[in-house]
């Protein structure tokens, strides 16, 4: 089922606010819409805490169903037993055949196994200090910041790359245009380098010569269709 991309594969998404940064969610949804229909999206957290304010700011965006929970005992942490109780329930209810749990934090271990013993793929998201015992007990795990590390790289090798052409571009458009007197002057000068050697000049060879000298000249620059009528308009010829 693992990589199938196919639509028929129902996932369950269930994130950890308390122990995952909002800024990760386009990656989350990026990597997991790789595998399947996200039916179920689903945010667990103590809205109280400001750490995690920044998933209000997504929820709209991705359509996500906040969970509110308040932790009573210094103990327990309500979310993560909220989690796992939501996440029995939607088991046993057969609304989704794959499961992705996004968090760090070790404690959703069982969980993983306990939904893998019972058939249901489970993909894991956190960051790379994720203890092993949970990464392992998932059948695929992607580590968040490892994966935002390397859109940022390509982004700034592609940023680089459009700037080095912008430049290259840039230099080329403001070379390509020379003043049409200094343009004259060359073509007179190659019809003298000829005259010198006995040599008829034709308009065909000075086109010839004369792009050697300017590679990237257009006569579009000038206003003029052809070279022949470029060369007419000039005073000395």
């Amino acid at each position: 089922m693992i990589g199938s991309g196919n639509s028929n594969t129902k996932i369950a998404l269930l994130i950890d606010a308390d122990n995952i940064s909002a800024k990760y969610i386009d990656i989350i949804f990026e990597e997991l819409n790789k595998y399947g229909d996200i039916i179920i999206r689903r945010v667990y957290g103590n809205w109280l805490n400001n750490i995690i304010k920044g998933w209000r700011f997504v929820t709209n965006k991705y359509s996500l169903k906040l969970i509110m929970q308040e932790n009573n005992t210094s103990r327990k942490n309500a979310t993560d037993i909220c989690l796992v109780i939501d996440a029995m329930k939607l088991l046993y209810e057969k609304k989704a055949n794959m499961f992705c749990i996004v968090s760090s934090d070790s404690d959703f271990t069982r969980l993983a196994k306990e939904l893998r013993e019972n058939g249901i793929d489970v993909i894991g998201m956190g960051e790379n200090q994720t203890p092993l015992f949970f990464v392992k007990s998932c059948k695929i795990f992607i580590v968040l910041n490892q994966v935002m590390k390397e859109k940022q790289l390509l982004q700034e090798k592609s940023s680089n790359y459009n700037h080095h052409n912008s430049e290259h571009h840039q230099i080329k458009k403001n070379t390509s245009f020379v003043e049409k007197k200094v343009l004259e002057q060359t073509i007179a000068k190659i019809i003298v380098e000829n005259n010198n050697v006995n040599k008829i000049t034709t308009l065909c060879e000075v086109g010839s010569r004369f792009q050697t000298y300017y590679p990237d000249f257009d006569l579009k620059n000038y206003g003029y269709g052809n070279f022949t009528s470029f060369v007419k308009s000039m005073a000395s010829f």
